[in-house]
């Protein structure tokens, strides 16, 4: 971990006020808002009634507002909710009907019984004639 700050820090970025990342939780949290925002900044083309903090004028729409609109964690949670919703929708409708992994069928159901096994209407193999025969490689 020092060597990517000390990395950072060469190239001339800072490091200070940054979450420490090694947190699983955090990590996955950051990930998730930083997901929110960007899918937000792209899909957002126009709003209502989203004002200024001082409530007194609409907000502009650029990606700095969109990007703090979305940092409100239950905004963010039905954004992602509402527009990824149809993908969802899609995901659950083939839930089930996926090919089997690996090409098997055990995971499949039965549509049909068991063949009843007979026995074979194949003539018998000749043990005297196998032994007569020519050798194989």
């Amino acid at each position: 971990m020092s060597q990517q700050i000390d990395g950072v820090r060469a190239a001339g970025g800072a490091v200070e006020g940054l979450p420490d990342l090694t947190d699983d939780h955090l990590r996955y949290g950051v990930a998730d808002e930083a997901f929110t925002q960007a899918l937000a900044r792209y899909a957002v083309i126009e709003w209502e009634g989203v004002l200024t903090a001082d409530g007194s004028a609409k907000a502009p729409l650029n990606a700095a507002t969109v990007g703090e609109l979305m940092a409100i964690y239950p905004v963010g949670l039905r954004f992602i909710e509402a527009y990824l919703a149809p993908l969802e929708r899609l995901d659950d409708e083939k839930n089930g009907l996926a090919p089997s992994p690996n090409g098997t069928s055990s995971t499949a159901h039965a549509t049909a019984a068991d063949a009843a096994t007979t026995s074979s209407l194949a003539p018998k193999a000749d043990a005297d004639r196998a032994a007569r025969a020519a050798p194989t490689m």
